[in-house]
């Protein structure tokens, strides 16, 4: 079963609740539409973090994969930072008009935002060239593709490149080698290609783990 929290309970939805400042009425409007559906996204506390990450290496060109509601993208631009591009890609045409319609309300550069149908891995092997194009990666799709995206991320992003990863602790599942879903091995061997590699990386605690990676 898959706990709500890395945290003691209660206080993760308090840091969420009340100490995490939304930058715009938007991102409640995301949240709201997140719960009712039950769809998942980042974390505001993951947000906060994301945004200082983003707003700490300045990128020029930003790809995410996963794009969900929009939230995360919502979250990057708020850093302030001045952006040429983000290339944003989902396997759901749903998501990707829902995160539309929030980024035209909520977002001051929407112009610079470019939005792809595609699958994660099957659009990293056909265009590596955006991978290494880009100066900043923030990956939160499928788990089970973990180990695939790493993989062609590792072999095609140059150097100084910022990868994040969202969901690295899998609701703490990550703890238990016995278990066997196609995720939580998708996670454990995730973490095993991470301790290999030649890549730094540090993993912030926040919401269900996000781990940066930079290859210097």
């Amino acid at each position: 079963m898959k706990k709500e929290s890395i945290f003691i309970e209660g206080l993760e939805s308090f840091i969420n609740g009340e100490l995490i400042k939304r930058p715009s009425e938007v991102f409640q409007k995301i949240e709201n539409i997140a719960i009712e559906k039950k769809f998942p996204i980042l974390s505001p506390m993951s947000g906060h973090v994301l945004s200082f990450l983003v707003k700490e290496f300045s990128p020029k060109k930003i790809l995410e994969l996963g794009t969900g509601l929009g939230y995360s993208i919502l979250w990057i631009m708020s850093s302030g930072i001045k952006l040429e591009k983000i290339r944003t890609l989902d396997r759901s045409i749903e998501s990707l008009d829902y995160a539309k319609k929030f980024l035209k309300e909520g977002s001051l550069h929407f112009e610079k935002i470019e939005f792809i149908l595609d699958w994660a891995v099957e659009f990293l092997k056909k265009s590596p060239e955006i991978a290494t194009d880009s100066d900043f990666i923030f990956v939160d799709c499928d788990k089970v593709f973990y180990p695939e995206i790493l993989k062609e991320l590792m072999n095609t992003c140059k150097k100084g490149t910022s990868i994040v990863f969202d969901n690295v602790l899998w609701h703490g599942r990550v703890m238990n080698r016995t278990l066997n879903k196609n995720s939580d091995l998708a996670i454990q061997q995730f973490w095993t290609d991470i301790k290999k590699s030649d890549w730094k990386s540090t993993l912030f605690p926040a919401g269900d783990g996000l781990l940066l990676l930079r290859l210097e």
